[in-house]
């Protein structure tokens, strides 16, 4: 009888002990409040690729690309009123194919990035670009060289001497898909924008 009694005597000392470490009835009510007015967690902003890949199918086609170019200005820093500035498109080749930005185009630079832009057409050969004999292209020499071998026009598809958005967002969607399976996947996407934009990492 003694034993249950020290037993019930314990249970009873110890619901007092947690009744006075506890919160009382105002200060449960605040918590309570509390977290009812705490923000529910926030889903995870979408990824610029994820905004624009609009059917969500991991690739974007040419139309969401373009939707990309006309409503975002993917290119915007190189329009002005009467369309596409040609120094901003110039200095942004240059850039591009400059790999270790020391600011000059080595030879094996050149070759690297100037298949992509002229594809199978004409468009000479390195001592043809490299017009001091230097070794090494500097922005006026490639911009010489990209107006002889016709890149410009290569993006003018209507030819009416002109370069809108749609134009230029044609010429580097079939420059981004470096498959060939008219799409560009997030790879695609970002390597070359960084490498044209500077802008890449935006996944």
């Amino acid at each position: 009888m003694k034993r249950r009694t020290e037993v019930m005597g314990l249970a009873a000392l110890s619901m007092l002990l947690l009744a006075a470490c506890g919160p009382d009835a105002g200060e449960r009510t605040d918590l309570d409040a509390e977290a009812a007015e705490a923000p529910p967690l926030e889903r995870p902003i979408a990824t610029p690729f994820q905004n624009w890949d609009l059917d969500q199918n991991q690739k974007l086609e040419r139309q969401e690309f373009g939707i990309w170019v006309t409503e975002e200005e993917g290119f915007g820093d190189w329009f002005g009123d009467e369309g596409l500035d040609r120094e901003a498109l110039r200095e942004s080749a240059h850039s591009a194919w400059d790999a270790n930005d020391d600011g000059v185009v080595n030879e094996a630079e050149w070759q690297a990035g100037v298949a992509e832009l002229y594809g199978d057409t004409d468009h000479g050969t390195w001592t043809d670009w490299d017009l001091d004999g230097n070794a090494e292209l500097d922005v006026s020499e490639t911009a010489e060289a990209e107006t002889r071998y016709g890149f410009y026009e290569r993006i003018d598809i209507n030819q009416d001497m002109v370069i809108d958005q749609e134009e230029l967002g044609d010429f580097f969607f079939d420059l981004f898909d470096a498959n060939d399976d008219s799409g560009l996947d997030v790879t695609e996407w970002d390597g070359v924008r960084a490498d044209w934009l500077g802008d890449g990492m935006q996944m």
